[in-house]
């Protein structure tokens, strides 16, 4: 009865964060920390079930079902990305669109994403993978798609122009075009989730599949290059 109910007080620990992202590291960290086999059955069990609950909406959508995309768009870690994103791209644009016209953009990539070009990869953290593979395509696409189809009128947009601020924020342009030249793929993914996502070094790893130490040796290897850079550019100028 005892082993039950810690075993029951483990799940109900992992099962109290918010997020999926939260829970699978909660549930990772958990296993790691047991040595009782009972214990780590049951958080692998608990891994399992979230699994196959990420990857049923994915196929789900896949084939065209709906109802499972607004099941998606409810999970916090979408409603999260989708606000976080709408709210970057905005700002990027000086609130030129309305909040309703980029989440809706951004909701329409996603659904074209999953359903035509995602591979799912079966893992209990299969949402944080695939906003991690959307990401950068996501900014790219949304921001040129805004250009093409939305064209708000004037009068629309003056409250807005009104309360915002209108200053534009160059310096994390700044610092994607020095990632376009100094980093490779691999690297501009790592950098992205450590700088501007503000992630840490364990969670990185539980993402790319690697060690937390590897990430720390590779970011502190970026940050190298993207200082030599930096010192090679200022002695071109001198």
């Amino acid at each position: 009865m005892g082993l039950t109910i810690m075993i029951d007080e483990v799940i109900r620990r992992i099962d109290a964060n918010e997020t999926l992202i939260k829970k699978f590291t909660v549930a990772k960290e958990l296993l790691a920390e047991t040595n009782d086999e009972e214990t780590s059955k049951a958080i692998e069990k608990y891994l399992n079930d979230l699994r196959d609950y990420q990857v049923d909406i994915l196929l789900r959508i896949k084939s065209g079902d709906e109802k499972a995309f607004e099941e998606f768009l409810n999970i916090k870690d979408i409603r999260n990305f989708v606000y976080y994103y709408a709210w970057h791209i905005r700002k990027y644009f000086r609130f030129y669109f309305s909040e309703d016209d980029v989440v809706h953009e951004i909701q329409y990539q996603m659904y074209y994403i999953i359903r035509k070009n995602y591979r799912i990869y079966n893992q209990p953290n299969e949402i944080s993978l695939l906003i991690n593979s959307m990401r950068s395509w996501i900014r790219q696409k949304v921001s040129g798609e805004l250009l093409a189809d939305y064209k708000p009128k004037k009068d629309m947009m003056l409250s807005n122009y009104n309360v915002e601020d209108q200053s534009q924020d160059t310096s994390e342009l700044w610092v994607r075009e020095i990632m376009d030249k100094v980093l490779n793929e691999e690297d501009k993914e790592i950098f992205e989730l450590r700088f501007f996502d503000g992630y840490g070094y364990k969670q990185i790893g539980q993402m790319v599949g690697k060690s937390k130490d590897a990430i720390q040796r590779r970011y502190n290897k970026i940050l190298d290059q993207i200082k030599d850079y930096l010192e090679s550019e200022e002695h071109h100028e001198s």
